[in-house]
């Protein structure tokens, strides 16, 4: 799981939207979409911030080969649960609105690697 999916999945588990953890951050929305969609990743301080926002570890937020794993297990149950109960997943309606017009129009045909991902040669 990637950086951006990683700190996406954190933010909507605390009802976060992407201006309310921008500002208790210290950064702007944008910054916070650039992060979530790959395209930037925070400073070391700010990385300190959201390990103790979200009482997640520093390494399971920057390592793409670990995931957050009482969360996938969490969300293997709600999947469970909506499917035997045949209820749509409700939509998080403040994502579209925080992403640009082009965004929502064309998805990226090909993922970048990550910083981090290419340093570490992952």
């Amino acid at each position: 799981m990637e950086f951006g999916e990683k700190l996406a999945l954190l933010r909507r588990e605390n009802r976060m939207t992407q201006s309310q953890l921008a500002a208790s951050l210290g950064v702007t929305r944008q910054t916070v979409y650039k992060w979530e969609s790959g395209q930037s990743y925070p400073e070391a301080m700010t990385l300190l911030a959201m390990r103790n926002l979200f009482s997640v570890s520093t390494d399971i937020l920057l390592d793409n080969t670990l995931s957050l794993p009482e969360r996938e297990k969490a969300a293997e149950t709600k999947k469970v649960v909506a499917v035997n109960t045949v209820k749509e997943p409700e939509k998080d309606e403040a994502e579209p609105e925080n992403k640009p017009a082009a965004a929502q129009e064309e998805a990226p045909k090909q993922k970048k690697k990550g910083f981090f991902s290419r340093l570490l040669g992952k």
